[in-house]
Parts: C-alpha cells; structure tokens; sequence
C-alpha cells in the first residue's frame, strides 16, 4: 500500500506535497520545522532518516551543512527522492544517500551518526518491529548523538478520549460522537484523490507512556511530551473557562485528548 500515490498525496495532505514538489523539499513544513528545531543540526553533523519518505529531512539539513542519509523500504518513497535529488544543486547532492533499507537492520556500522530521525514512522510499525528498530537507532547513534522521534495520533485520545467524550454526550442528552477512525475514513471517502484504505497503515499508534516505555527498552533516556495538549475548554471565557481548564491540567486530561507526541532521546 505504499505506492506512489500515497508518498504523493497521502504523507501529510496535498499542500504539503506541492509545497514539496515546488521547493525540492526544502520548504519548511510542520513535519520539519519542529522536529529540526528539537534536533539542532550542525554543519558537519552526520544525519540519518529512517523511514525517509520523500526525503524532506534529507534536504534540508543537507542545506544545513550536514552529510544526510535517508533508509526507507518503499521502492516509491526512494523513486521520488532519488529524483528530486537529480534536481538540486551540486553541494545538495554530494551530502545526500538514499538507500532502501529495513529499519529493523540499518546496514550501518555501530555509532555513525550524530542525529537521527523517526518521524511519523513509529505508528507503521508493529510492536516487535518498533522494538527492533529502536534498538537499531540506538546502535548507530553516537555516544553523545540525538534521537527526534514525532508520532500521531495520540492512542489515548481514539480509546479513554472517546470513550470519556461517549459518556459525557449520554449525560447531555446529545448524539453519540463519531469515532475519530471512522470520522477519518469517511472524510477520506469524499476526496478522489485518496484512498481510504490507508488509514489501515496505523497498526501501532503510541500513547506517551508506551513511546516512554519503548525507548526505554531498547536503551534510551528521553524525555517525551504531547505537543498539542488539546485542551477543550480554551474557548470558554471567565471564571468557568479558567477554571475548568485548571482542573483539565489538573487531572492530566490532555493525556487523553492530546494530539502530537514527540520526544528526544540520547543513549543511555
């Protein structure tokens, strides 16, 4: 199911494709702005994406300065970044490496790279998989290296969320809220130009305590957070508004309808 109409349309939405298309995938985008941010690439640093995609990391932090090498498994992900490669410059192209790979065997040698990245790539991945492949990233990562690992959506939010949200409409008297995976597919459903079927791609989405608990096992420290708290009472005003939000951080409620994870990991 990873064709090429899913690296073109699918991985992040139509306007991000074009932007990639248009910019060779140096035009900063919610999927790298942050995640570049967290990693703090230097000039001469040694980078590595696995599960690369269309290789936007690849470029940009070769635009950094930095030697980048992207792994993916799909033969279409690399076909579009090989081809996008052709199109930059000289400097570009001499600090690139596309190479398909399986993640859970990076055919590197132990501590190559300084800063590597696992972006949106984690919820592909079944658990052994996930496991397998963090073990890797943390024996091809330097001592003193840096992992930047992003992965959405929330699980918590599609289980205790929904189910908080089902009880909470019983109570009010309100219709019966849509399950976010079928609110999904049927968005998907009335767009031609996807195919809905890909939602299926999702086999293991983390909650923050899961991700934590990963890392950990295959032998990283990191700190992990939800980037997106997802609070639902910030566009009440007045006392209610303030309070009902304090008592929403109190009981760590934006662990269960918070959206983004990210985390930055190091080995331990």
């Amino acid at each position: 199911m990873y064709d090429a109409k899913y690296f073109e349309k699918h991985v992040g939405d139509k306007h991000l494709a074009d932007a990639y298309f248009t910019s060779k995938g140096l035009a900063p985008t919610e999927y790298t702005t942050r995640p570049l941010e967290l990693a703090d690439v230097k000039p001469g640093h040694r980078v590595l994406d696995v599960g690369c995609g269309r290789g936007e990391i690849v470029f940009q932090t070769a635009a950094i300065g930095a030697t980048a090498v992207g792994v993916d498994y799909a033969d279409a992900a690399l076909a579009i970044a090989k081809a996008t490669q052709k199109k930059h410059s000289v400097e570009i192209r001499d600090h690139t490496t596309f190479l398909q790979a399986d993640a859970t065997e990076l055919p590197f040698d132990d501590a190559t790279f300084d800063r590597l990245f696992l972006l949106d790539v984690v919820e592909h991945l079944a658990p052994a998989e996930l496991l397998q492949t963090l073990r890797e990233v943390r024996r091809v990562l330097s001592p003193d290296g840096r992992l930047v690992v992003h992965t959405s959506p929330n699980v918590w939010t599609r289980t205790y969320g929904y189910d908080i949200a089902r009880v909470l409409a019983f109570l009010a008297r309100r219709p019966r809220p849509q399950h976010p995976v079928v609110a999904s597919y049927e968005e998907l459903t009335r767009d031609p130009d996807y195919d809905p079927e890909k939602i299926l791609l999702h086999i293991n989405e983390q909650s923050a305590l899961s991700l934590k608990l990963a890392l950990l096992r295959a032998g990283l420290k990191s700190r992990v957070w939800l980037q997106s708290p997802g609070t639902i009472f910030r566009e009440r005003s007045g006392f209610s508004g303030w309070g009902l939000s304090m008592l929403y951080r109190l009981l760590g409620l934006k662990f269960l309808f918070g959206s983004d994870l990210y985390a930055v990991a190091e080995p331990r």
